[in-house]
């Protein structure tokens, strides 16, 4: 993917998640091929560890323990709700954006599938969270052209949901 083709995904995890200032977003565009190998965990990690680190009574203040990173870069992305989850705000941010990325990949490969394939292609799409209000009840057979409406997920309980997609090749049509 080109930095420009994250743009939306990175804009739907700040907005939904309010942890990071809008004004942060291509930062966070740059910096998801990265996401794409690494983690968003060790990636947000490297920036919280980047630069001149804030004092320990303002780690305290914000819940971090003394031995945490947080640089003043980092924490200047982060609006006020961010700073109320400091060590997770960055990471949940990158990887709401990376599975939404994921996500539509994975429903351009059931285009392309749907194109190469003279059976009816379906997404198959599960609860990846078992104590998730909304994953719970996930359960759904979609054609590829619905597939996208279902996301994000009502009821999901957690910032970045990994839902299961896979696809569904109905083989015995036609067959008699």
């Amino acid at each position: 993917m080109h930095q420009d083709e994250y743009a939306p995904h990175v804009s739907e995890a700040i907005s939904a998640l309010g942890y990071v200032k809008p004004e942060y977003a291509s930062v966070l565009e740059a910096l998801m091929p990265r996401c794409m190998t690494e983690h968003p965990h060790a990636v947000a990690r490297e920036i919280r560890k980047t630069g001149t680190q804030i004092t320990d009574d303002e780690k305290t203040r914000l819940g971090i323990k003394r031995n945490g990173f947080m640089s003043r870069e980092a924490l200047s992305m982060l609006t006020d709700h961010g700073k109320q989850h400091p060590l997770l705000a960055l990471e949940n941010t990158l990887l709401r954006a990376l599975f939404s990325c994921y996500r539509e990949r994975h429903i351009e490969e059931l285009y392309e599938l749907q194109r190469q394939c003279d059976k009816p292609v379906f997404a198959l799409i599960k609860g990846a969270v078992a104590d998730c209000p909304g994953c719970a009840k996930l359960d759904l057979k979609v054609r590829p052209s619905e597939a996208a409406a279902q996301f994000p997920i009502v009821g999901c309980s957690r910032d970045a949901c990994a839902v299961l997609m896979e696809a569904d090749i109905d083989f015995l049509t036609g067959v008699n």
